[in-house]
């Protein structure tokens, strides 16, 4: 009899084991996920402010300049019609009347300014 009752415990430990790996392998998923989403949406805002402050110096004209900081390191490359924010596997693209001048990767602290119509970032 008591042979059995300790084979009964060693299953119910062996289960309750398994049980916690197979959770702990859920909210190591999640964590994964949660930080792609965070990251993607850091990004995202981070190229609206781009784009936002872009356009508020052109407005603004020649010799004008803003600065702005960013949650999310990006690059941003001239396109037809517009510019391009890009960053490892995000990207979004938006609609601008001047050209804008690539730049070398901007983070933190950026500089954008309008220089006789191009728009430089740094």
């Amino acid at each position: 009899m008591r042979g059995q009752l300790s084979f009964e415990n060693l299953v119910l430990s062996l289960v309750a084991v398994v049980l916690i790996m197979i959770s702990l392998a859920a909210l190591v998923t999640i964590k994964d996920n949660a930080g792609k989403t965070f990251d993607s949406v850091s990004f995202k805002a981070s190229a609206a402010r781009i784009e936002a402050v872009a356009n508020e110096v052109r407005a603004l004209g020649h010799g004008n300049s803003r600065v702005v900081y960013l949650e999310s390191p990006l690059f941003l490359e001239s396109v037809p019609q517009g510019a391009r924010a890009t960053y490892e596997s995000n990207s979004i693209s938006f609609r601008s009347s001047c050209t804008v001048v690539d730049s070398n990767k901007l983070e933190g602290r950026t500089e954008i300014r309008n220089e006789k119509g191009k728009i430089v970032a740094e």
